[in-house]
């Protein structure tokens, strides 16, 4: 027989696998990548959300300070986003260079208040608990009123569940699609060892045997693909930021990292049941069903 010809177990067309496994990683490592973005988007949102705490007239500055630190324990407070005091000379100077207008001309004395800013965290974000933090701090001594926007509260936690929603079956379909095509490319590339396979059943050669090389080849498959596509993510991700840079402030490059732990080894997964499916099915067929 020619050296042409001949076969080495284990090897078949690996350049459509290659580049089937690489496509359908890069899909779903795209998916991930959204999904992350998406996530930390959702994060500044919620972390955006604002309660004012109006302060009564007249109030010494040392009480001012006291529920200035009251606040600060509170453990609905974020400790990501330090809480603002805005004295009533600040307000009647931003309401000047808004309007253009000095309404301090025609008025005795400033009848604006001292306000602290808050930044509730995302867990209290709920009806029940921003009712409860708001009569909280209207039962305090120093406190006038609490202003707050019930209503962005739940359009922001109605969009986060529909967002969820969408994002986690666009996930599942580029999932099952990933499968689909890595499972199918090497089924097609190991149609052409089926012979092969036969043959060595054919000397005695055990079905582990058998498997075995074609098995370690879908491992090393596995992790040239998601190599591949991880490189791909990151040179997407790297354009992204490019022609967007604030969107390298809420980059997260320790879950790229992770990224291409998860495709590596869903490549390795992918194609290693892939090929064992296949491989079984080959050794359990009959000679005439081969042609």
């Amino acid at each position: 027989m020619s050296s042409a010809v001949k076969k080495k177990v284990g090897t078949y067309p690996y350049t459509n696998v290659l580049f089937s496994m690489s496509s359908a990683l890069f899909m779903i490592g795209l998916m991930l990548l959204f999904l992350n973005y998406a996530r930390i988007l959702t994060e500044e949102m919620q972390n955006a959300v604002e309660m004012q705490v109006v302060l009564k007239k007249g109030i010494l500055e040392e009480r001012i300070q006291k529920v200035g630190k009251s606040l600060s324990s509170k453990p609905y407070i974020s400790k990501k986003h330090p809480i603002t005091f805005t004295s009533r000379e600040d307000v009647a100077a931003k309401v000047k260079a808004e309007t253009g207008e000095d309404f301090m001309q025609l008025l005795d004395e400033n009848p604006l208040r001292d306000i602290y800013t808050i930044i509730v965290r995302k867990e209290f974000l709920t009806p029940t608990h921003t009712q409860q933090i708001v009569a909280e701090l209207s039962r305090m001594e120093e406190v006038h009123e609490v202003i707050y926007t019930p209503n962005l509260i739940k359009e922001i936690r109605r969009n986060v569940t529909n967002v969820s929603k969408v994002l986690g079956v666009l996930a599942l379909a580029f999932i099952l699609t990933s499968i689909f095509l890595i499972n199918n490319s090497i089924k097609l590339a190991l149609y052409s060892q089926r012979f092969l396979i036969r043959s060595m059943q054919l000397v005695g050669a055990t079905n582990g045997f058998i498997k075995k090389p074609f098995l370690w080849r879908a491992c090393y498959h596995g992790i040239i693909g998601g190599s591949i596509a991880t490189l791909l993510i990151v040179g997407l991700q790297y354009m992204i930021q490019y022609s967007w840079p604030e969107i390298q402030e809420i980059s997260d490059y320790y879950f790229t990292g992770l990224i291409f732990v998860s495709l590596v080894l869903s490549g390795i997964l992918i194609g290693t049941l892939s090929v064992y499916g296949a491989i079984s099915k080959y050794l359990k067929m009959r000679l005439d069903d081969l042609y």
